[in-house]
């Protein structure tokens, strides 16, 4: 079942925040198949119909070891896609084996209105054959960008990001194929990246097709996992020009289940973002590699829920004037309404907590294709020097009880557990900056500790 790649025009250059990267969810499947049929409207997969393409679609995403991403514009609209398959002789062995009858079924509208298109389906359901004369077993399928969007340099990213994917689940090298004939843009985009004609084949229908490959650690995406020592890693303050790279970011690592301020939407997060850049009693910093934007921490000199919430208030009543529904979003105000006083402080002396000098994290993080290699532990560090010139003597973080992997990290950097702030859906974990503190706020945060631990605070 073969799928041609194919873009209209090469990316003229990346336009900076304009859109990102994700995994593909089942729910942007639809949008997928709109992006497909506005992209390939004279090609014979798309003639099969929108029936075929979910289903095809649905496939690729399910099948393990796969690598499906899609481009999102900073409204979060899915503005393009990549699909393709770490084994593609496998995954057309499996679905002519489960598949054939439901694919058979899905492309019945497009037989009745083109029965001549019936020997043409049939070698496209047993594509496996063909796919065994292919240089190597994982395949670029599928790839397009909606045309409005072309030339933003999203068809080059998400090549470069798949391209890092599959190289992250030990694939050495990925094929495609294109036509040859009256696709010169297609070939020279393709060209640009580093993809080589491995051979040329005429197809039963005639056509002339271009096999590309490509090894996986061609392309220089400063998204890899790889940090070599010649890595450029820097940690820096965000400003107000960074307030789109920081929601983009936002967006890329969190969901509305993981963080329930994401309900209201782009408006909101940006609304957040901005109090951290510009409070007197907040900062925000941003992890760079290679100069492209990878993760990011908020920090708060005191409890932050409450400031926070005002001034981001009047972007509230704007979302709720927008869409009323979230006047009725039960988890949302639990949120809101649960300030400082709710999530345990007022079982403590919150003046005292000032007074010490205990920070707070707000939110933050590091895209997947970076965890594991430092970089959050890079931000934490610089944070900790920051908050200390700050007047912090110490910081505090609530993870949901639910992150098992945010709270091994906080253990693994010797974050130590305060079960004083604890509540039903969080636990916090602090850290120590000033020896000559750490006895008072062990004591005041009840942090769970033992002189051992104590003493590695206290260096």
């Amino acid at each position: 079942m073969q799928n041609t790649p194919q873009v209209s025009h090469p990316p003229s250059g990346i336009v900076q925040n304009s859109f990102y990267i994700r995994e593909m969810w089942e729910s942007d499947i639809a949008d997928v198949v709109n992006v497909h049929l506005s992209s390939f409207q004279n090609f014979f997969l798309s003639f099969l119909g929108p029936r075929f393409l979910t289903l095809l679609y649905h496939e690729i995403l399910r099948e393990p070891g796969n690598v499906n991403l899609v481009a999102m514009s900073s409204d979060n609209e899915v503005i393009g896609f990549v699909a393709g398959v770490k084994d593609q002789v496998r995954f057309y062995q499996r679905l002519v084996k489960e598949k054939s009858f439901a694919f058979a079924l899905a492309s019945s509208s497009a037989v009745i209105r083109r029965p001549s298109i019936i020997p043409r389906l049939f070698r496209a359901l047993r594509y496996a054959g063909k796919a065994k004369e292919a240089s190597y077993p994982a395949s670029l399928m599928s790839i397009a960008v909606l045309p409005a969007a072309k030339g933003k340099g999203a068809g080059k990213s998400l090549v470069k990001y798949f391209l890092n994917e599959m190289e992250q689940k030990g694939v050495k090298e990925v094929c495609l194929t294109t036509d040859r004939d009256n696709n010169e843009n297609t070939n020279i985009f393709y060209r640009k990246l580093g993809f080589l004609v491995t051979h040329e084949y005429r197809t039963t229908e005639g056509r002339w097709m271009y096999e590309y490959s490509i090894h996986t650690d061609t392309v220089n995406t400063s998204s890899g996992r790889h940090l070599h020592k010649d890595t450029d890693i820097q940690i820096r303050f965000a400003t107000l020009a960074d307030i789109e790279t920081l929601t983009n970011l936002h967006f890329s690592l969190f969901s509305p289940e993981e963080h329930v301020a994401m309900i209201l939407g782009r408006r909101y997060i940006k609304a957040m973002h901005r109090w951290e850049v510009t409070s007197d009693h907040a900062y925000s910093l941003i992890a760079e590699v290679n100069g492209q934007a990878v993760g990011f921490q908020g920090v708060s000199d005191v409890p932050y829920t409450w400031p926070m919430f005002i001034h981001c208030f009047s972007t509230l009543v704007v979302c709720i004037l927008q869409k009323p529904s979230f006047l009725f979003e039960k988890r949302l105000w639990e949120r809101f309404l649960r300030h400082e006083r709710s999530r345990g402080m007022v079982k403590i002396d919150r003046a005292k907590i000032i007074q010490l000098g205990v920070a707070q994290l707000i939110v933050g993080g590091v895209e997947s294709r970076y965890r594991g290699k430092g970089i959050f532990h890079s931000l934490i560090e610089s944070v900790k020097k920051i908050s200390t010139k700050r007047g912090s003597n110490a910081i505090v973080s609530g993870v949901y009880k639910n992150n098992s992997l945010g709270r091994r990290v906080f253990i693994k950097y010797g974050w130590l557990e305060s079960p004083v702030l604890e509540t039903s859906e969080t636990i916090f974990y602090a850290t120590l900056f000033d020896s000559s503190f750490a006895g008072e706020i062990i004591k005041l945060l009840k942090l769970k500790t033992n002189h051992d631990d104590t003493s590695k605070a206290k260096q």
